[in-house]
Formats: structure tokens, C-alpha cells, sequence
């Protein structure tokens, strides 16, 4: 891979999904070695790792590729780092229609009466923060469902 990579124009360069998690578990582990080793191998730019976090599509639910990144970022975490706190809360959405074109259909909201519950991850030492999922609700959650998600 470092071969064929390093015969191409650093701005014509296409990594496979395996390559970029291997990247990025580097990445995580320690920013000052991965510049060390971006000098010395084909790597690539931090700002590509994180447009491939930016290109996960985002549908109601619990997101499972964001689940395995953070998974591969917590392999490099100290025990302080994975101190976190499970938040949740609703917050109003606005409304409007968007045309997806992986899907080919327009998105929106029909009914102005929903909220989202909203489910993210926020380490307690600084100040980093992921969004694990939302659910489109209309009132409150019962007791029985919300205990549901947050233990799946």
C-alpha cells in the first residue's frame, strides 16, 4: 500500500475504510507520532481522518460506525480519558425539507410536533464530546423506553 500510494498525487490519493481506521488508531494514540510517521510513510492528512468521520450518514438510531470509531479510539485511551458520562436530551428541530441524494428522496418533517432525544458521550477530564444517536419523539419518553436505550 505504501508503495502504490507513494507513485500518487498526494491530492489524487484513495484510502480503503481499513486503512483510515488504522490511520486513525494511530492518530489517537498519539498526534506527535503520527506526524513523526507521516514524514516517513504515506499517511494520511488529519483533516482527511476527520471528513471521513464527517461522511457518516446519520439516521434515527444509535450510529454503529461511530460505535466502532470510538471503539478504536478508546484501544488508545488512558483510564482518565474513558471517564465519560452518558447524556441525553431532547431538543427541538427545525423544520424543512432536504433533498438526500444517496437515497434519492426528499427529508423532512411532516409533523411539527417532534423533538429528538439525543444521545452523546462526553469525557469528564476535557472537553471532548461524540453524539451516539437520536430518536425523533413526539412528547415525553416513558420511563420504560428511555431505560431501554440507554442500556442498549
Amino acid at each position: 500500500m505504501q508503495i502504490l500510494m507513494s507513485q500518487v498525487d498526494k491530492h489524487g490519493r484513495r484510502r480503503v475504510q481499513g486503512y483510515k481506521l488504522f490511520a486513525m488508531s494511530i492518530f489517537y494514540q498519539s498526534r506527535k507520532a503520527y506526524k513523526l510517521l507521516q514524514k516517513l510513510f504515506v499517511l494520511p492528512f488529519q483533516r482527511t481522518l476527520q471528513r471521513s468521520l464527517q461522511k457518516c450518514n446519520v439516521y434515527r438510531g444509535f450510529n454503529t460506525r461511530i460505535m466502532e470509531t470510538l471503539a478504536v479510539k478508546a484501544k488508545h485511551m488512558t483510564g482518565l480519558e474513558k471517564d465519560c458520562v452518558l447524556v441525553f436530551d431532547e431538543m427541538a428541530l427545525k423544520t424543512k425539507l432536504v433533498y438526500n441524494k444517496e437515497r434519492d428522496c426528499v427529508e423532512g418533517f411532516e409533523d411539527f410536533r417532534f423533538i429528538a432525544l439525543v444521545f452523546m458521550l462526553r469525557e469528564i477530564s476535557s472537553k471532548w464530546k461524540q453524539p451516539l444517536g437520536y430518536f425523533l419523539v413526539s412528547g415525553s419518553v416513558k420511563p420504560t423506553v428511555l431505560a431501554r436505550l440507554v442500556s442498549e
